[in-house]
C-alpha cells in the first residue's frame, strides 16, 4: 500500500467523494501507471506477455457485490493491484496525459463494455435446473458476445461450461470456439417456432 492509498481510504471513511468524474479519472491514471510500471519490469526481465485468449480454460472466479455509489472506491483501491480492464479495449486508458479529464462526459461510459448472453435450454429448462442444483456435469450452452449488437461478420462466441464437483478428478470447464454471427442461424433449428 501506498501513502496516497491510505490518505484516500481516511477520505473515504470520513465522507464519500461526490465528484465520481474526478475520481474516474484518477482511477484510470493510476491504472495506467501501475501498467506501465509492470510493464517496465516485464521489460527489464526480458518478458514478453502478449496475452491470447485460451478457447478452453479452467475456470475459477471470485464474485463480489456492492453498491453502486461504492464503484469508484472499489476501483481506486483495485487500480493499485491489478490492471483495469475494459473488454475490446488495449493500451493505456487516459488518451490525454496532459489533460485526462477532457472526456469527461463520456467516462463511465467508455469504462463498460456490455456482455450479452442467449443461453439454450429444452422447454422444461432441464440444463437451467441441473446448473442450479449444482448437479456433477451440470452443463450450459451459450452465445455470448461482448460490446454493441453484433453485426454480420462480427465474431460471436459459442461456449459450453460444465461443471464438476471439487470431489471429481475433472475440474470445471468452459470451452468456447468463434463463430460469425451471420453463420448463427445455420446453427439453430428455429423449425418448432
Amino acid at each position: 500500500k501506498t501513502v496516497t492509498v491510505d490518505e484516500c481510504e481516511r477520505d473515504f471513511s470520513k465522507e464519500r467523494w461526490k465528484d465520481t468524474e474526478t475520481i474516474g479519472h484518477i482511477v484510470k491514471l493510476l491504472s495506467d501507471i501501475f501498467s506501465l510500471i509492470r510493464k517496465i519490469t516485464e521489460d527489464a526481465n526480458g518478458k514478453d506477455n502478449k496475452w491470447v485468449a485460451p478457447t478452453s480454460f479452467e475456470r475459477v472466479t471470485t464474485k463480489y457485490w456492492f453498491r453502486e455509489e461504492n464503484i469508484p472506491e472499489v476501483l481506486l483501491k483495485s487500480a493499485a493491484e491489478l490492471p483495469i480492464l475494459v473488454y475490446g479495449k488495449s493500451g493505456l486508458l487516459t488518451k490525454n496525459l496532459k489533460n485526462p479529464s477532457e472526456s469527461k462526459v463520456e467516462f463511465w461510459k467508455s469504462m463498460a463494455s456490455p456482455i450479452s448472453s442467449v443461453y439454450f435450454d429444452s422447454e422444461n429448462l432441464d440444463l437451467y435446473r441441473r446448473r442450479l442444483k449444482r448437479a456433477e456435469g451440470a452443463q450450459l450452452v451459450r452465445v455470448r458476445w461482448y460490446g454493441k449488437k453484433p453485426k454480420k461478420d462480427s465474431v460471436v462466441f459459442l461456449e459450453l461450461k460444465t461443471h464438476h464437483e471439487c470431489w471429481i478428478e475433472n475440474k470445471s470447464v468452459k470451452k468456447r470456439v468463434n463463430v460469425l454471427q451471420y453463420r448463427m442461424s445455420g446453427l439453430i433449428d428455429t423449425s418448432d417456432g
